[in-house]
């Protein structure tokens, strides 16, 4: 980028709308960073005087951060300003999860999370019954919430959170929740993905190579569920039915960061700070030239050919 406001700090999560438009949290800061013109400008804006600990687009110009002591801000202009939204919301929010313009949530330490169904005008708080860090909470239609735990529980609701069905403990602690619709959810990790048809429930392992892969993450990217972890990759057009094992870029380090805009467009951000595009859903991989930094943390795109 053209400006030196983001020079030797330490970013906890980006999000871009658009192609010229993104936000920055940095860690131990209060502070967001944003810009409108593709990263050549960046401004600081505070965002209700707390810690930030994840901040992302939720359609249009609209954004969500949060952070520490139940931090819940909205932006409605691009992170140019924010106003604190939802209430009383107690908690310590660490991740956003958007599962469409409306719906999403919020979610952190020791079972904190609330989620929205207006696009964040309005937020409810979740009484999750755990005391683990959560990893994922998801909307999956028709009042049902899908919930994570750092112990490896997977949690559910049929009521938008008022209540909750006891938790389910697969013999492995999965990593990360794929939810493609209210009955069909994934279950990510430690090694390949289990599918279940009945809200978590009954959960099969999918066959194939994907099976034997170590997996840690999920991205969603229209019709297409790539998972992955620090060296394998595998896609399934179907919700979890058939998988195929993606190439990851010949000659590089361990993954960091995979993010598919569709099943052909994406970008590989790996351990040496290199960066990766295919055009073709992993077929090829084309080295990006960046700006040499040593270490990387993140990336994100506003679409297919501008990104950060």
């Amino acid at each position: 980028v053209g400006d030196d406001a983001l020079r030797g700090q330490a970013v906890n999560s980006i999000s871009c709308g658009t192609q010229s438009s993104c936000v920055v949290s940095l860690v131990g800061s209060a502070s967001i960073l944003r810009t409108e013109d593709g990263g050549k400008n960046w401004t600081a804006t505070v965002a209700g005087g707390r810690r930030i600990g994840g901040v992302a687009f939720v359609g249009g110009a609209r954004v969500i951060a949060v952070g520490e002591s139940g931090l819940l801000v909205l932006s409605e202009d691009a992170g140019a300003s924010w106003r604190a939204i939802g209430g009383s919301v107690d908690g310590a929010f660490r991740g956003v999860s958007v599962s469409s313009k409306l719906a999403a949530a919020v979610y952190g330490d020791a079972g904190a999370a609330a989620s929205t169904l207006d696009g964040g005008k309005n937020w409810t708080s979740l009484t999750i019954p755990t005391s683990s860090t959560l990893l994922d909470v998801v909307a999956g239609g028709s009042n049902r919430l899908y919930a994570l735990t750092g112990d490896g529980k997977l949690l559910r609701s049929y009521d938008s959170g008022s209540n909750w069905q006891p938790p389910l403990t697969p013999a492995k602690p999965p990593r990360a929740l794929i939810v493609w619709s209210k009955l069909r959810v994934g279950l990510v990790g430690p090694r390949g993905v289990s599918v279940s048809t009945r809200s978590g429930a009954r959960s099969r392992p999918a066959r194939g190579a994907v099976a034997r892969m170590a997996l840690t993450s999920a991205d969603r990217a229209g019709k297409a569920t790539f998972v992955h972890g620090r060296s394998a990759i595998a896609v399934t057009l179907d919700k979890g039915e058939r998988w195929a094992r993606v190439s990851r870029p010949r000659g590089s380090g361990a993954i960091v960061k995979l993010e598919m805009l569709n099943a052909r467009n994406g970008y590989l951000l790996d351990s040496k700070a290199e960066m990766f595009r295919t055009s073709n859903g992993g077929k090829r991989w084309r080295r990006l030239e960046t700006t040499g930094a040593n270490v990387a943390v993140s990336m994100a795109f506003g679409d297919r050919m501008h990104g950060y």
